[in-house]
């Protein structure tokens, strides 16, 4: 008897229907038939968040400063700023260069990716946004998305 009132209270908990989930809002449509709801965005991995800002980090110390480098910088990779920023500081100064033209150019192609997504503005602003800052790392896992645009 025990047990059957067990079996009974749990089939009771079993056996209850699944919630229904709530339809959400309906999403705004341009008269051209295009969604404009698509808020996607994502952050770059940490890893790579981390690598790229410590490395783009090290190249302005090396660039503008290789003097802080010996207060600021672990002793492995100290020494070796310090001699890029005081033996080939055109290479340094070059290498900065073409890393924000390189970063600015990924920047506009995000933009343009967002645009070809149809992709809302705060959208768009944020993914040039962390293009510009961490590159490659944001602009992947944004070619990689494949947005539900849905035709008339």
């Amino acid at each position: 008897m025990f047990t059957e009132g067990m079996t009974q209270g749990r089939q009771s908990v079993f056996m209850m229907a699944p919630k229904q989930n709530k339809p959400r809002s309906k999403e705004k449509v341009h008269p051209k038939g295009e969604s404009s709801t698509n808020d996607f965005f994502v952050f770059p991995h940490i890893g790579w968040m981390i690598l790229v800002t410590f490395g783009l980090y090290l190249l302005f110390t090396s660039t503008f400063s290789p003097e802080s480098a010996l207060q600021y910088i672990p002793w492995p990779l100290c020494d070796f700023v310090y001699y890029m920023g005081k033996q080939h500081s055109q290479i340094c100064s070059l290498l900065c260069v073409s890393t924000a033209v390189i970063h600015s150019l990924e920047a506009a192609y995000a933009g343009k990716v967002c645009q070809d997504k149809k992709m809302t503005p705060i959208a768009t602003v944020k993914w040039t946004l962390m293009t510009f800052l961490f590159g490659f790392a944001s602009l992947t896992r944004l070619c990689a998305y494949k947005p539900n645009i849905k035709q008339p």
